[in-house]
């Protein structure tokens, strides 16, 4: 029998990839992070790429401009900022650069969490790797516990799975993010 991809899989991608390409190396200290904070920690098999731990540095909540929903959130590695300025191009389109200012262009990751999604990017040395779930559909990996709670500005990944896009591999995500 012949293993079929998931057609959907780099669909579920194309709206966010450009959170990670959208990166500037631009730097602009009066930027707020929203008192964004928290740690996850990852285990399986992809941590030999990506590492073990992200460490927050912002988040932006509502912002449909980026994600195409009010009801997410938009999480960026520590030395990178959101910027409060609208995104001039349709969200998922990658010239929407000036959003996302970095210290750092080529490590990083883009994490985007919606009601029972999540769409990731983690660029370890200008390499990406790509993971996602969404529960209550049969045609990617269940997210497992996630628990976004926007009214009380906090996410918490409790053994939640990701899947890589290219490899299949799961990821598991441990930790809470404020804001």
């Amino acid at each position: 029998m012949k293993n079929m991809r998931n057609p959907y899989k780099p669909h579920l991608f194309f709206l966010f990839i450009f959170l990670v390409l959208a990166c500037s190396n631009n730097s602009d200290d009066d930027l707020d992070n929203n008192n964004a904070q928290g740690t996850i920690q990852l285990s399986g098999d992809d941590t030999s790429d990506v590492g073990t731990t992200l460490i927050v540095g912002d988040v932006a909540e509502g912002r449909a401009d980026l994600t195409g929903t009010e009801d997410s959130i938009v999480i960026v590695n520590a030395g990178t900022v959101i910027s409060d300025d609208p995104a001039p191009f349709p969200p998922g389109d990658p010239r929407n650069t000036d959003i996302f200012i970095t210290d750092d262009p080529e490590n990083g990751f883009v994490i985007v969490v919606g009601a029972g999604g999540i769409s990731m990017s983690i660029v370890v040395d200008g390499i990406p790797y790509r993971h996602a779930c969404i529960s209550g559909f049969d045609t990617f990996i269940d997210c497992g516990s996630l628990d976004l709670a926007l009214g009380e500005n906090r996410v918490v990944f409790n053994d939640s799975t990701v899947e890589n896009t290219e490899t299949g591999v799961i990821l598991t995500l441990n930790g809470t993010v404020t804001w």
